[in-house]
């Protein structure tokens, strides 16, 4: 279990390495308030070409916490999608859970199957637990009518 947290962990921190480790590249940020969103894009282009390399796209509460993360990297065609980050905050603007979704580029859409983080704290608001577990995207209604 701590070997797939660590995994999914390095996994969603690569994205944000994508930036750091790609030498002669230049970040373009745009932001968009609208008052109880905003959303920020960061595109990565190269530095000599400034062919677009990578995009990153952040929504953010009126509270300022993070609600989603979508990377996306450039191809002939346009912008691909790779992965999506979804954010969930307690009451008190900790971080409450994170969906990590892949996008499956055979078939066009994100992937069936999400990676589920649920942190949990104690009275003291101090983080003691992350449990870890693999969602089904493909069900809609958990819930049956008698």
């Amino acid at each position: 279990m701590k070997t797939k947290t660590f995994i999914l962990i390095a996994v969603l921190f690569s994205s944000v390495s994508l930036f750091s480790q790609q030498r002669g590249t230049i970040v373009y940020n745009n932001i968009d308030n609208t008052g109880s969103v905003t959303t920020k894009e960061c595109i990565a282009v190269d530095k000599q070409t400034l062919a677009p390399l990578t995009k990153s796209t952040y929504i953010f509460d009126a509270d300022g916490n993070k609600i989603e993360k979508v990377v996306y990297t450039w191809s002939n065609s346009g912008w691909v999608a790779k992965q999506k980050n979804e954010y969930q905050c307690a009451s008190s603007n900790q971080l409450a859970s994170l969906i990590y979704t892949e996008w499956n580029a055979e078939k066009g859409e994100w992937s069936d199957k999400s990676e589920y983080l649920l942190h949990t704290y104690n009275d003291g608001g101090e983080w003691v637990a992350t449990s870890q577990m693999r969602i089904d995207n493909t069900i809609t209604n958990l819930v049956t009518e008698k």
